[in-house]
């Protein structure tokens, strides 16, 4: 078996920044940068949204190289670095044995998997290598965009931040599209929330399950609301919700049903009959309902250990294993009860948690710090919306438009899930970051109802 450093000698293994990063880096950054623009003259020549999207990738761009400097030298290691690992341990397999190595990529294939993992170095991270885990579905994606950034870890970062970039562009561009006159509020909720930027910029699953949520709502509302390059859009949406729901299932149990309520009511709008309106009424909520049952049994194999049997579970398992590591560990009472009442006792607790903690007072680390600050900003956001809306005109605010009551569905759902089953802060900070460009959209999104100078009529009237 040949020696990966007898062919390349600067391709070795390293966990700290090398000679071959420090060439390679500013070379990646340049390149992606430039062709980045050169593609946003085509996904959307706007020029007021320039400036929005360079500082936004160079942002993206540096948070990659950042974090992959915050694993190197303040965390010495991590689930990053143990991707890395087996991403290097690929690409040496690759120069050996190009046929099974390119067979475990392409086909999942049993035969190919233990090949790999007895010709590879697993005496590291051999937890992450169990076949068919979506550790090992993350492993064969991550092993590709490795090889592009020729098999440097500061490279493949910055390829991975470039690819959560282009979700989370594509978010800021379906709300853009309808709510030109809130581009700045729009692009500081989806492409500038801090915890958002860095925890989704690196070599994670989180980064990608960023990028495959994002990229399937621009999907759904370009494709199937605005009939826009249909075909395009569905198969795309398609293998972002396969790849999402393969990563992280959760996250897809979350967004089915808040997206089904938002399609269905995207087309119910455009009717302009108020009879045929109420009488579809039923008619969409019965078809909604199939949908959403269609898609959870469709994507109910990649679902794996998320799918609705073993949700209780995998949510006790994550409790005892987040628990056990120690850390900034919280706790939610009555979180061991998954029957209905228990749930509902559960949920305020695990909004509460993603949404507003680490509170400033539980900061024990620089990080916690920043992600205590960021969630006291938004406390203060939600209770401004509260104090204006006066509570009591909250329903009639949300009423008034259907992308609110998405955008809160799915935060407010996903958020209980992350809170009950994270645990420990250092987890749920990179957990929650797919709530909260959500939230904040469906915030922005209140204050713009509140502001309509027909918000007191329209609320009299219904």
């Amino acid at each position: 078996m040949f020696e990966l450093g007898t062919i390349f000698p600067s391709l070795v293994i390293s966990y700290t920044l090398t000679p071959f990063d420090l060439v390679l880096f500013p070379i990646y950054f340049a390149v992606i940068y430039f062709f980045g623009n050169r593609y946003r003259q085509r996904l959307s020549p706007d020029p007021l949204l320039y400036k929005y999207y360079g500082r936004a990738l160079i942002i993206k761009l540096t948070s990659s190289f950042v974090f992959c400097l915050v694993y190197m030298y303040y965390y010495e290691g991590g689930d990053t670095s143990g991707y890395y690992h087996w991403c290097n341990q690929w690409f040496a397999f690759l120069f050996n044995d190009p046929a099974t190595a390119i067979s475990y990529i392409l086909f999942d294939d049993i035969e190919s998997f233990y090949k790999f993992f007895s010709s590879s170095d697993f005496r590291n991270y051999h937890y992450l290598m169990k076949y068919e885990s979506n550790e090992d579905f993350f492993i064969r994606i991550a092993s590709i965009v490795n090889l592009v950034g020729l098999n440097s870890f500061v490279c493949t970062s910055l390829l991975f931040g470039y690819l959560s970039f282009l979700g989370t562009w594509r978010l800021f561009m379906v709300f853009y599209d309808m709510y030109p006159h809130l581009r700045k509020q729009l692009a500081l909720a989806t492409l500038f929330i801090p915890s958002v930027v860095f925890w989704g910029s690196g070599l994670m699953k989180d980064t990608l399950t960023l990028m495959g949520l994002c990229w399937l709502t621009y999907s759904l509302y370009f494709g199937l609301v605005k009939r826009q390059n249909v075909v395009i859009n569905v198969v795309w949406g398609f293998i972002m919700a396969a790849m999402t729901a393969k990563l992280k299932g959760y996250i897809i149990l979350a967004f089915v049903p808040a997206a089904g309520y938002w399609a269905i009511n995207m087309y119910k709008d455009k009717i302009n009959s108020p009879i045929l309106k109420f009488i579809s009424g039923p008619f969409f909520l019965v078809i909604a309902g199939v949908l959403v049952l269609g898609m959870m049994r469709l994507i109910g194999d990649s679902l794996g250990k998320y799918s609705i049997d073993k949700l209780e579970q995998t949510a006790e398992g994550y409790q005892s294993w987040h628990q056990e590591t120690g850390g900034m560990s919280y706790t939610i009472y009555g979180a061991g009860d998954f029957s209905a009442i228990g749930l509902l006792k559960a949920f305020p607790q695990g909004v509460n948690v993603t949404l507003f903690r680490p509170y400033l007072w539980e900061a024990r680390s620089i990080f916690n710090l920043m992600a205590a600050l960021e969630s006291a900003y938004l406390f203060y956001f939600t209770l401004s919306i509260l104090w204006r809306t006066k509570i009591v005109r909250l329903p009639a605010a949300i009423a008034l438009d259907t992308n609110i009551l998405f955008c809160l569905m799915f935060s407010l759902i996903l958020a209980f899930a992350v809170g009950i089953t994270s645990f420990n802060f250092g987890a749920l900070v990179r957990y929650k970051i797919p709530v909260m460009p959500f939230y904040a959209i469906a915030l922005i999104l209140i204050d713009n109802a509140m502001k309509k100078e027909s918000f007191l009529s329209k609320a009299m009237k219904r």
